[in-house]
């Protein structure tokens, strides 16, 4: 409900974000494409490598945050968001299809 909501205004609200956002949706679909032609040609290796390399790209990005708030202690859930963020990022464009934002019960 509200988690979806509050995702639907960020999607929407990112439109406005220009070439950074245009930026993180092309890196996020060459990413998916990699993944998609590994699995297409059964290239084990090279789905291996893109996962392996999208988790630890994120988890050190993650980290660095962490240890920049000192709130190292939350590292141990890095993994786990990473993977829910993944399946976030897939849903993001259907959040665009309805651009009429509902502001905190407005």
């Amino acid at each position: 409900g509200e988690y979806l909501k509050q995702h639907h205004r960020w999607v929407v609200g990112a439109l406005d974000m220009g070439i950074p956002a245009f930026l993180f949706v092309l890196t996020s679909l060459a990413i998916w494409a990699g993944i998609i032609v590994s699995i297409a040609t059964m290239n084990l290796v090279g789905l291996i490598s893109i996962l392996g390399l999208r988790l630890l790209g994120d988890y050190f990005l993650t980290y660095s945050t962490l240890r920049t708030l000192k709130i190292k202690g939350l590292a141990k859930w890095v993994f786990p968001s990473v993977f829910f963020f993944i399946i976030m990022e897939l849903a993001a464009p259907m959040f665009l299809l309805d651009r009429n934002i509902i502001w905190k019960n407005q």
